[in-house]
């Protein structure tokens, strides 16, 4: 497909409208949702320092803004006035919240049979602690995965591991999974996206080769950083190598650019005890330490050995590999991250606006049907809020 027929092609989930009641990580997942073409509207509390914050970290990009304060009496019946119209609706609020309000699954569902209901929570809907209060770290630590870790102790990854990859992304799978079903079925039904089952999955793997007898305890394994091969080394200049030279291969071109193959042996380097491959990380600690970072990937720059620098948030568009994948865009906010993956037919569209908070409250609910003498007595009522 030529370039200007890519992008004149509609995106993949254009016709699409998502309603997203969500917080948490869940507005980052309905931004992707945004980027590959769907009509997000974001309902938006009155006042919510939080999604306040998440609206200034951009997750309200390229969707659209409503508020509306679900605490006044009419706000209810308005939302099961509209929903008809949207395909999907999201929500993370606390377990039964939504059912309190009027506006759990059954409640959408009886007025909306084809509308998908998607859940974000840390530990689902169901089970004895499906009403306790958690975040990442809890999620991620009950689904097994903050086991593998760290080395000493176990140590959270920011919020990629629960957040992100254990809550945000089955979510988004869920939902087009969901998508899919209805073309069948023309139905809908509940996506329960929980982070501590999304946990567990990500780490079935390790739990697998587990059973093989393949893993110790966590800072004893292959890629936990223990071993030499496969670790991060400090730089002169306080920055970062991550070396993940695994096969002899490799390992070998590494230890013969750093002039140290004359002193340690790779032929054993997959049965070495713990106290060898601490002695053999050492090493190459110290002759990491002789230069700097931009110095040794100089060096290594037309070396095989899997060595590549540990890029902080600000370097990320700046290097060549991720300005050639645009991984890194520039939004009118500044810089931004692509989208994953990407889909030869069409190249995606991050939004560059983040609409201002109830910037469209007017607009969508005249394109669901209702009458301006409708809208002007919401707004009085201000079970409606709308951007000055």
């Amino acid at each position: 497909m030529k370039e200007e027929e890519a992008i004149a092609a509609p995106r993949p989930l254009e016709g699409i409208r998502v309603l997203d009641f969500s917080t948490l990580a869940a507005p980052w997942a309905s931004m992707l949702l945004a980027a590959y073409g769907a009509d997000v509207i974001a309902v938006e509390a009155p006042q919510s320092a939080f999604e306040d914050t998440l609206r200034s970290a951009g997750f309200g990009r390229g969707k659209r803004s409503i508020v509306i304060d679900l605490k006044t009496p009419n706000a209810v019946e308005l939302i099961l006035q509209i929903v008809p119209n949207c395909d999907v609706v999201i929500e993370a609020m606390r377990p039964g919240k939504m059912e309190s309000l009027g506006l759990g699954p059954e409640a959408i569902r009886h007025v909306s049979p084809h509308t998908i209901y998607a859940r974000f929570s840390n530990f689902g809907h169901s089970g004895p602690l499906h009403q306790k209060g958690g975040h990442d770290i809890n999620a991620i630590a009950l689904g097994g995965a903050l086991s593998l870790v760290g080395l000493d102790q176990p140590l959270p990854p920011a919020s990629m591991l629960g957040d992100w990859a254990s809550g945000g992304l089955p979510l988004i799978i869920g939902i087009l999974l969901a998508i899919i079903e209805r073309q069948r079925t023309g139905r809908g039904q509940v996506v329960d996206a929980t982070m501590s089952d999304g946990a567990a999955m990500l780490a079935g793997p390790a739990l697998e080769m587990k059973k093989l007898g393949v893993g110790g305890p966590r800072g004893t394994n292959l890629l936990d950083g223990s071993r030499p091969y496969y670790t991060t080394y400090l730089c002169a200049d306080g920055k970062w190598l991550a070396v993940g030279s695994i096969e002899p291969k490799f390992f070998s071109s590494l230890l013969r650019t750093l002039e140290l193959d004359q002193s340690i042996n790779v032929a054993d380097q997959y049965r070495w005890s713990e106290t060898e491959s601490e002695r053999v990380k050492g090493i190459i600690a110290n002759r990491v330490l002789e230069k700097s970072r931009d110095e040794w990937l100089r060096i290594f720059e037309d070396v095989d050995a899997c060595v590549t620098p540990v890029l902080e948030l600000e370097e990320i568009g700046g290097h060549e590999h991720n300005l050639h994948r645009c991984s890194v865009i520039q939004a009118k906010d500044g810089p931004t991250s692509g989208v994953a993956p990407r889909l030869s037919n069409r190249p995606f569209v991050l939004g560059q606006e983040i609409p201002t908070k109830g910037q469209n409250s007017v607009e969508v609910l005249r394109e669901f049907g209702l009458c301006e003498t409708d809208i002007e007595k919401m707004i009085r009522q201000k079970t409606i809020h709308v951007h000055p």
